[in-house]
């Protein structure tokens, strides 16, 4: 049985396939992430806080090979949930 961690990186790489055709590796997968774990003075540069959905979830935009993704993420385990359609968190940040 795969975990719910397991399960939420590869429904990640599965709809950043889906709706940006991109195809998304362990490395690629941990370059959007990083911002957001990682976060901390001189690191905010490539990811922007939207909103807090729950205790656990947030919404954020992540910026991965020049562009801005909207992306779900779970705090608790440390995981992207999923990317979102463009538009869906609105305008993407200015840089």
């Amino acid at each position: 049985m795969l975990s719910k961690a397991k399960c939420q990186r590869m429904h990640t790489k599965t709809r950043m396939l889906q709706r940006y055709g991109i195809e998304l590796n362990r490395r690629s997968y941990q370059e959007i992430a990083n911002p957001i774990r990682d976060r901390g003075p001189g690191k905010a540069k490539d990811s922007r806080f939207v909103d807090r959905q729950s205790n656990r979830i947030t919404r954020w935009f992540v910026k991965y090979s020049g562009r801005w993704f909207p992306v779900v993420y779970d705090s608790k385990r440390k995981t992207l949930v999923t990317i979102l359609p463009e538009g869906s968190l609105g305008p993407e940040p200015k840089d």
